[in-house]
């Protein structure tokens, strides 16, 4: 559970913040010009915002969670590895679809590198 808990945390702290987030993303800054952030309570937050799109603003947490899923929570599925193997695969399967259709990131180039790394 308290490896849980680290990325509802950083949700809480950026659903916080997220009023300031989307005002000042509302602009479509370039991801250069957020380099110059001055917010003294985006600035700690930056980090698990600043490559995604606007909209997109929490979705390190959705991606923390996914991480934890394959490496805490796949090897306890089952003892049959093969079964481990079936999930395992189908939450690639399900995080490609997802990746795809919301193309989270600001970059178009880092959308297709999440694609091929899929």
């Amino acid at each position: 559970t308290l490896y849980l808990s680290i990325p509802l945390v950083w949700f809480y702290f950026l659903f916080r913040v997220r009023g300031e987030l989307n005002m000042k993303e509302m602009r479509r800054v370039s991801v250069m010009e957020r380099k110059e952030e001055t917010n003294i309570k985006l600035q700690p937050l930056r980090f698990l915002y600043h490559v995604y799109k606007p909209q997109f603003y929490y979705f390190e947490s959705i991606e923390m969670f996914r991480r934890i899923f394959y490496i805490g929570l796949v090897p306890l599925i089952s003892d049959s590895t093969s079964i481990c193997a079936i999930a395992g695969v189908a939450t690639s399967l399900i995080s490609l679809i997802m990746y795809r259709e919301f193309e989270p990131f600001e970059l178009a180039s880092t959308n297709v590198l999440i694609h091929i790394a899929q």
